[in-house]
Formats: structure tokens, C-alpha cells, sequence
């Protein structure tokens, strides 16, 4: 047995990855150090004073039904979409069940992470100790860094903030409030605004495709559930997404039919926007979508069209930018020259067996499928510090290893179809099956 696999593996985060790669790693055997700089577990699901985290109103988009793991299903009580306090409920629950909490250390920060010569990484910690693991594990998640678009506004008026330090929308009763963006974030911040008594005006750059809560009495993810599921789970990906397109086209409407722009890209080749209320109130008038911003001055807002108007708040909900500051992605992780980790699935370095990343992705069903990824990591960690040679990084990762990152934003790359998911699970079986 190689020395290093003596020492623990260090997981960098205690939010839904972290937790799930903790279990997993836990249940082949292996010895885990969990470090989470918040004050308790549960990532962006608990709202922290100084490192933000969900908004107030904040529900699942994502049904309990996909959302839930296999083997803990949500409680029956729960409504179809719960909202964060819920989540958190169910996600402190799964840590006590599998008793995590004694694996984690809060309130410390890596500041650094530095892999050995010999294997292994040594971590530097914001109280100032070092300490050597035998493997790494990146379970820090991806909204670190918001992305802010450039647009001159040092001499506006008012208010400008990204929506990484909204919570409650109380502040922006009788104000005239631009959100700018079109994900999911953006959709429910305009809503929030708007039940606020806020003038909402929603700036769009670019189209999305819009999907409803619920089609005909179900959440929408549960449509192809039952008798179907048999034949939509057996169609191509590409023909099955097509079947839903046309489906929620035809009973929801079209963008662009709510004045939004077409989308240019097919259903869930990105994140969509799951949200039933946003076209219904600008179909009633009540949110007035307006085209990108070029500037704001004293109480003006400018867009590409020339027009302009009054506005009191601007809400960049413009997303995150992939950040890792305790590593030197390019170097480390095999960026790009974005700054992108180029990883195999997002999770594993093609030349380095004791460094992984789980949660580098935005999946649809998400903690489902960072589940699979934990079970991945675990049965990779545990081949490789029994010495042996993992049966992924060598033997199913394809070589030579081609990511395919693209020139797109970080949310583009990041996100995953049902198409990942379902790959991860095949890769699994054939590492070794699911794990224990």
C-alpha cells in the first residue's frame, strides 16, 4: 500500500457534493477529512451572513420527485417543488443519518492546495496550518464568483448589485427595478420585485427556452413518468428532447410569443428557465421586457436599442464565473485559458489519479446525479491509494482526452442533459456497480 494513502482524503466543501462524496468515500472504507469555511453544512441551501447563498423565495426547479436520492426520498409532505428551508430540512437529515457532521471541520477555509511530488496534496488553511492528504477532492461548487457584465455605471443613482447578495425583496417596494438576465435566478427575482409592488423591467440579451412548472396537472419532469417512461427512457436523447420541445410548445407557448427572444439553441442544450409565472406576468403586463443594457447614469439606464428609462435598481442576474482561488487552475487542473478546469466528465485530470472535482457541472435532477459522481469518485479513490490502477482514468477515460469546453459562458459548459447522467451510470456499471 502506497504511503500516501495512509493519510485522508481531503473534501473541500460541505455542501450537497461535498456531503454526498463524504458518504460515498466513507462507505468503501476510506478515511475523510471534510473542511467547509461556513459555520455549518449545507452549502448555498443555508444562507450565510458573509458567504451569501439561495434567496429567500428560493424553490427547487427541479420536482422532489427527480431531485431526491434513490435511496432517501424526500417526506411524502413535501409540496412537489420545495422551497430552501425544506431542502435544507431534507439535506440535514441525510447528514445525521449518515452521521457526516463528526467527518467536518467548519469555520476553515483551504487557501491553498498544492499537489507532491511523491502524490498527495498539501492544503494551506486560512488559520495558517498545513496538512498533507493522499487525494483531493474539489466538492467547492461553481457560484464563487459572480459574473458582472461590463456596462459603465460609476455614476449612476442608484442601486446596483448581482444577485449573489439578494435575499428578500422588502427594499424594492416603489422602486423602478431592471433585472437583467434571463436564467432562473433572474425569472423569480423579477417576480419576487414585482409581488414587492416594484416596476419590473426584464433585460434580455439572449433567448432561453421556458419551461412551465406543471403541464397537464404534473411537474413538468414527471410527464414521460409511469407507462411512458418505458418507451421515452429507450428513444434517443436527441428525439426524446425533440418529443418535449414540440409538447411544451404546443401547450405553453413560445418565447418569443411573450415578447422574449427566440432561443437559438434546442431544448436543454443549457440551463432553461422552469418557471410558470414569469410569462404569465408579462403576458398581463405586469413585467416589461426591455433589450441589454449599455449604461447606467444617474437615474438612466441605456439599452442597444437607444431607448432609455428611469430605474432606481439594477440586479445583475448574470450568473458566476468558475473560480477555484485556492488552486492555479491552468496548472494544476489543466485550464484552459479562461481559467476552466479541462477535466474528463468535468471530474477527472487526465494525468493526475489523486485530484477529482464533483459538482462542476449544473445537471438537471441535480443531486441525483452529483450522487452517481460521488460513487464515481469513491470507486476511483479506491482503487487508486490501494495502489492499483483505476478502472476509469485507465481504462475508460478516452485517450488522448478532449474536453469540450467550447467558447461559450461557464453556464454553458457547465450544464449537463439527461444524456450525462445517464453516461456517468453506465460508467459506473462498468467500474464495479454501485457502491455499497
Amino acid at each position: 500500500m502506497p504511503a500516501a494513502s495512509r493519510e485522508p482524503i481531503c473534501v473541500v466543501g460541505a455542501g450537497v457534493a461535498g456531503l454526498l462524496a463524504t458518504r460515498r468515500l466513507l462507505a468503501e472504507g476510506l478515511a475523510v477529512e471534510v473542511v467547509e469555511r461556513r459555520a455549518a453544512a449545507g452549502g448555498l441551501w443555508r444562507r450565510d451572513p458573509r458567504y451569501g447563498g439561495v434567496y429567500h423565495s428560493a424553490h427547487l426547479i427541479s420536482s422532489k420527485y427527480s431531485t431526491a436520492l434513490p435511496d432517501f426520498p424526500m417526506p411524502a409532505d413535501y409540496p412537489d417543488y420545495p422551497g430552501h428551508r425544506q431542502v435544507l430540512d431534507y439535506l440535514d437529515r441525510f447528514t445525521a443519518h449518515h452521521g457526516l457532521l463528526e467527518h467536518v471541520t467548519f469555520g476553515r477555509e483551504v487557501t491553498a492546495a498544492v499537489p507532491r511530488d511523491g502524490g498527495g496534496w498539501r492544503c494551506a488553511f486560512d488559520d495558517g496550518r498545513e496538512v498533507d492528504y493522499a487525494a483531493l477532492v474539489i466538492a467547492s461548487g461553481h457560484h464563487w464568483e459572480p459574473a458582472c457584465p461590463d456596462v459603465p455605471h460609476d455614476g449612476f443613482d442608484g442601486t446596483v448589485m448581482h444577485a449573489a447578495s439578494y435575499d428578500t425583496p422588502e427594499f424594492l417596494a416603489g422602486q423602478r427595478v431592471v433585472v437583467v438576465g434571463l436564467g432562473n435566478t433572474a425569472c423569480d427575482i423579477a417576480v419576487d420585485a414585482l409581488y414587492a409592488g416594484a416596476e419590473v423591467m426584464l433585460s434580455v440579451r439572449t433567448g432561453n427556452q421556458i419551461i412551465p412548472k406543471y403541464l397537464m396537472g404534473k411537474p413538468v419532469d414527471q410527464l414521460s413518468k409511469g407507462g411512458a417512461e418505458w418507451l421515452t427512457s429507450r428513444l434517443p436523447e436527441g428525439v426524446r428532447t425533440g418529443i418535449e420541445e414540440r409538447l411544451i410548445r404546443k401547450l405553453a407557448g413560445t418565447p418569443e410569443a411573450f415578447g422574449l427572444p427566440a432561443p437559438t439553441h434546442r431544448l436543454y442544450a443549457r440551463q432553461p428557465v422552469v418557471n410558470s409565472l414569469v410569462p404569465y406576468h408579462i403576458g398581463h403586463g405586469d413585467i416589461r421586457v426591455v433589450p441589454p443594457v449599455t449604461e447606467l447614469s444617474g437615474s438612466t439606464v441605456a439599452f442597444t436599442d437607444g431607448t432609455k428609462t428611469q430605474a432606481d435598481v439594477v440586479i445583475w442576474g448574470t450568473g458566476y464565473r468558475v473560480s477555484l482561488p485556492f488552486l492555479d487552475v491552468r496548472a494544476q487542473l489543466n485550464g484552459d485559458e479562461q481559467g476552466r478546469p479541462r477535466l474528463w466528465l468535468n471530474m477527472f485530470h487526465p494525468d493526475r489519479d489523486d485530484v477529482v472535482a464533483i459538482g462542476l457541472v449544473d445537471a438537471l435532477g441535480s443531486f441525483s446525479t452529483l450522487d452517481v459522481q460521488a460513487q464515481l469518485v469513491a470507486r476511483h479513490l479506491r482503487s487508486v491509494l490501494a495502489g492499483d490502477a483505476s478502472p476509469l482514468t485507465h481504462g475508460l477515460m478516452p485517450r488522448p482526452f478532449t474536453p469540450a469546453l467550447g467558447n461559450g459562458p461557464d453556464r454553458e459548459w457547465l450544464f449537463k442533459d439527461r444524456s450525462y447522467t445517464r453516461l456517468l451510470r453506465k460508467l459506473l456499471h462498468q467500474a464495479g456497480g454501485p457502491a455499497r
